[in-house]
């Protein structure tokens, strides 16, 4: 087989755990879902001194572009910074990302317990030009659900 991915054949969706599906949060222009892994090196004395390598897993970071095209992610922001200065709980979200390979397979996970934060409110507004926004999550373990 000779084909390969699109971006159009992923979609990521976002429903905050207390208020819902935040499925008109914009036109999300690009994501990225980085897994943090911890490198831990020994360079022992013994052993010829050849280094012994393990890793740690330490959650996915998600970071998205969004066009901003409604309020969504501006009362998401608000709601946010309430909730902490209120000193309630800490909002959780949970990401879903549907791949649809070239196989005609789907595979799909879940990125539950997230938290989100909006660290690009307005970036670069000019005039003629499209407003973007980013939003950004941490999840601390991801899911395969297909």
């Amino acid at each position: 087989m000779y084909g390969f991915g699109l971006g159009k054949e992923v979609t990521m969706d976002l429903e905050l755990d207390t208020v819902g599906s935040l499925a008109t949060v914009g036109l999300i222009k690009n994501f990225s879902v980085r897994q943090r892994t911890n490198l831990k090196v020994v360079k022992p004395v013994n052993n010829g001194g050849v280094p012994q390598a393990r890793t740690s897993e330490e959650g996915w970071d998600l970071e998205f572009t969004i066009t901003r095209q409604n309020g969504v992610l501006d009362k998401l922001a608000q709601l946010l910074q309430d909730t902490f200065y209120a000193g309630k709980t800490q909002l959780y979200a949970t990401f879903t990302e549907t791949i649809k390979n070239q196989d005609g397979t789907i595979d799909q996970y879940k990125y539950p317990h997230s938290v989100v934060w909006v660290p690009n409110h307005l970036a670069n507004v000019q005039q003629d030009e499209e407003i973007d926004q980013s939003l950004n999550g941490f999840c601390p373990k991801r899911v395969q659900v297909k």
